[in-house]
Parts: C-alpha cells; sequence; structure tokens
C-alpha cells in the first residue's frame, strides 16, 4: 500500500508499476494490479500495488522492489504525489461578520483593540495612583 497525495498520476504510475513488474525476475507471469483503494481522510489516497509470485520468498522480493522503485520513481517524476499537509487560509465576505462579532480581538491590530488596550492602561495607572 502506498499512501501518496490525491493528484498522483494513477495512470503513470500504473503504467511504471506494469513496467517494473513485467520484467522483474520475482514475478510467475500470472497477474498484477494497480488500484487506488482508498480515500483517506487526510487528503490521502491509499494504492495498492500487487503482483503474483512464484513462493512467499519471491513474493516478498517483488513487493519491496515495487515499493522502492516506485517511491524513488515518483520523487525524481511526481514529487507532488508525495504525502503531504494542506492548510487552507479561507478570507471572503464573512472576514466582515467576523469583525462584528469579535471587535475587541487582539488579532485586530486596529482602532478598537487600540482603545481597548489603552483602557486597561488607563485603569492600570489609576489604580497605582489610588494605592
Amino acid at each position: 500500500m502506498l499512501p501518496l497525495d490525491w493528484e498522483v498520476p494513477v495512470d503513470a504510475l500504473r503504467e511504471e508499476a506494469g513496467r517494473l513488474i513485467t520484467s522483474s525476475e520475482f514475478w510467475d507471469g500470472r497477474s498484477w494490479s494497480c488500484q487506488v483503494v482508498d480515500i483517506l481522510g487526510d487528503g490521502l489516497v491509499q494504492v495498492r500495488v500487487v503482483a503474483t509470485a512464484a513462493d512467499t520468498n519471491n513474493q516478498w522480493n517483488i513487493a519491496c522492489q515495487m515499493r522502492e522503485h516506485l517511491v524513488g520513481w515518483l520523487v525524481e517524476h511526481y514529487p507532488e504525489s508525495l504525502p503531504r499537509n494542506r492548510t487552507e487560509f479561507v478570507t471572503g465576505a464573512d472576514d466582515a461578520d467576523d469583525a462584528a462579532r469579535f471587535p475587541e480581538s487582539a488579532f485586530r491590530g486596529g482602532a478598537v483593540a487600540r482603545e481597548s488596550e489603552k483602557a486597561v492602561l488607563e485603569h492600570r495607572d489609576k489604580d497605582a495612583d489610588e494605592g
């Protein structure tokens, strides 16, 4: 299984997997497949590449050979296919609504925030003078 970014070019990956498998000394010539078997919640797709082999030793070897080769191939040809985390910052019309709901937000740094900070400092100074 290969967890990959959803931008992976599946057809190109399938073609490369087939090229590798059909030329592998470990493949027994019966069958192979490359399929997207799941869409994961973190923006990844799960790709399964399998091939038949004559025995468990050859099965292990071809599985390792496929993973090692395909990871290197993706790094070289399609680095955007490798797993990554995405963050999306959304701005737009809703910003005005947020400003109205949270006028004294420290993140605004606008007039309301400055006035609020000024009031706190004046109150602190007044308390110090009375003490």
